[in-house]
């Protein structure tokens, strides 16, 4: 199989947050009537860094920044969007070929974890 080692270790590490999502401590959702039709919908989510880090980590892409799949959560969360820490700073998102990048990788993981092992990836 060839498979981008990076990719690959970025592949478990999502793979493994979207199957078991105990690094998500708290969702909380405040809604705000802006007049008749219109209501503003504010989600908060308080994230366990350390836990994002360990397993990053363990999976061989750890690092000081550390990435999370906000796919997990339903689009209409997501109308208009911030995304800030817990300074107010606005935090960036990233760009559809590192998603790109994820989904092979979490292919590439999910092959090997069954022992399928002649594939390429094509780029």
């Amino acid at each position: 199989m060839i498979c981008d080692p990076v990719a690959a270790a970025r592949g478990e590490y999502f793979f493994d947050l979207m199957v078991d999502q105990s690094w998500i401590m708290r969702e909380v959702q405040t809604f705000k009537y802006v007049d008749l039709p219109s209501a503003m919908i504010r989600t908060s989510l308080t994230i366990d860094g350390r836990e994002l880090s360990r397993r990053a980590t363990e999976a061989g892409c750890g690092g000081p920044v550390l990435d999370f799949p906000l796919g997990l959560f339903p689009k209409s969360l997501f109308g208009s969007f911030d995304l800030v820490d817990d300074s107010n700073r606005t935090l960036p998102l990233l760009g559809s070929s590192y998603d790109s990048s994820v989904a092979v990788g979490i292919m590439c993981h999910e092959l090997l974890s069954r022992n399928i092992k002649d594939v390429q990836v094509l780029r």
